[in-house]
C-alpha cells in the first residue's frame, strides 16, 4: 500500500498528518483541516507547577465539521476493545484497510520512548499478514516511517481505533465561506485579547520566576519530553498548521491581507522555534542569567506580531 506524502506534513500534529494522508490517498483535498483556535493558554497562577506545564493550546474548533463542509470527509475515533478484532483479517469491527490507530508510545516497543514516557500518537494501519500475525504500519508524523509490528506488541499499545468516512463531495464553496471559517477561528483567538495577555504573562514569568533546572532536571535523559519544550513545540505546530490553511485560501482567492497575516504568523513560528533552541542552550550551558531577558523579549515580540496578524484579519472581514 503506497501513500503520497502530503504537503507541509511537518506542520501537522500526528492526528492531522495521518488523517490528511488518508484523505489524499482517497483523492480528497484536506487543507481546511488545520483551522483552529490557536491561542496560547497559560495558567500562571498554578502554584508548584513548572512553567512548561502551564502552557497549552486547546482548540475549540471542530475540525471534522470543516473537513465535511469543504472536503467531504470526516473521521471517527473510538476506544479499542480487542474482542472486536477479526481473527482472520486483523481488522477492527467493520473497518477496512487503511485505518487510523492511536497508540501509547510508552507501550510501543518500536518507539524511542518505550517504557519511558506516555505519549498518545496516531499512525496508519495499512495491512495485516495473518501468517506471521504482523501489522504493516505507516507513521506520517515521523517522515512516513514504516513499521512491521507483531499483533501482540501492537495490542499492548492501542488506545483508540479510527476511520476516515468519505461523504458526498460538497458543492463549490464561495470565498465568503472560507472567510467566515477563518474569522470564526480568529474571533476565538482574540477573545478578550487572551492570546496577547497570556503571552505577556508568560514573558514576565520567564523573566522573574523561571527555574531552568526545575523545568529540565527530571527529564535530563529525555530532553524531548521536557514539558516546556513539548508545549512550545505544540504551540509552534498549531501556528505552522494554521499558516498552511491561510496560504491555501490565499492561493485560491488571492486575498492579500491573508498573505500579510500568514507572513506575520510565519515570523512568530520562527521565533517560537528559536526560543526552543535558546531554552535548551540555557540548560545545557548554564547561561540562563544572560539569556533569560532575551527569551522574555522574544515572547513579547511574538505577542505583538500575533496581535498584528489577528487585527489584519479582523479589519478585513
Amino acid at each position: 500500500m503506497m501513500f503520497e506524502h502530503i504537503e507541509n506534513v511537518n506542520s501537522y500534529n500526528c492526528l492531522l498528518a495521518s488523517v490528511a494522508t488518508l484523505a489524499k490517498y482517497y483523492g480528497r483535498d484536506y487543507h481546511m483541516i488545520s483551522g483552529s483556535d490557536w491561542k496560547l493558554r497559560y495558567d500562571g497562577d498554578a502554584g508548584g507547577k513548572r512553567i512548561g506545564e502551564q502552557i497549552d493550546v486547546v482548540s475549540q474548533v471542530d475540525a471534522t465539521y470543516r473537513t465535511k463542509k469543504f472536503h467531504g470527509f470526516i473521521w471517527k475515533m473510538e476506544p479499542f476493545e480487542e474482542c472486536h478484532i477479526n481473527e482472520d483479517t486483523g481488522c477492527y469491527k467493520e473497518y477496512a484497510y487503511p485505518f487510523l490507530m492511536s497508540v501509547d508510545l510508552y507501550y510501543s516497543k518500536w518507539s524511542k520512548v518505550y517504557q519511558r514516557h506516555h505519549f498518545l500518537h496516531c499512525i496508519i494501519i495499512c495491512d495485516y499478514n495473518s501468517k506471521d500475525q504482523t501489522y504493516s504500519c505507516i507513521d506520517p508524523y515521523f517522515q512516513y516511517a514504516h513499521y512491521n509490528v507483531s499483533r501482540e506488541d501492537l495490542y499492548l499499545s492501542i488506545d483508540k481505533c479510527g476511520k476516515l468516512i468519505l461523504l458526498e463531495l460538497p458543492e463549490k464553496n464561495s470565498v465568503e465561506d472560507y472567510i467566515k471559517a477563518i474569522r470564526e477561528d480568529i474571533v476565538m483567538v482574540n477573545n478578550d485579547n487572551e492570546n496577547y495577555k497570556n503571552l505577556k504573562r508568560l514573558s514576565n514569568d520567564i523573566l522573574t520566576k523561571m527555574d531552568i533546572h526545575y523545568e529540565f532536571d527530571e527529564y535530563k535523559n529525555d530532553l524531548h519530553a521536557v514539558p516546556i519544550m513539548d508545549r512550545i513545540r505544540k504551540v509552534t505546530m498549531y501556528r505552522d498548521a494554521y499558516n498552511c490553511m491561510l496560504d491555501y485560501v490565499y492561493k485560491l482567492f488571492e486575498l492579500k491581507y491573508l498573505n500579510d497575516a500568514s507572513s506575520l504568523i510565519k515570523q512568530s513560528v520562527v521565533l517560537w522555534k528559536t526560543i526552543q533552541g535558546k531554552l535548551l542552550k540555557t540548560y545545557l550551558t548554564g547561561s540562563i542569567n544572560s539569556d533569560r531577558e532575551i527569551i522574555a523579549q522574544m515572547i513579547n515580540q511574538i505577542a505583538d506580531i500575533e496581535k498584528q496578524a489577528v487585527d489584519i484579519i479582523l479589519i478585513n472581514e
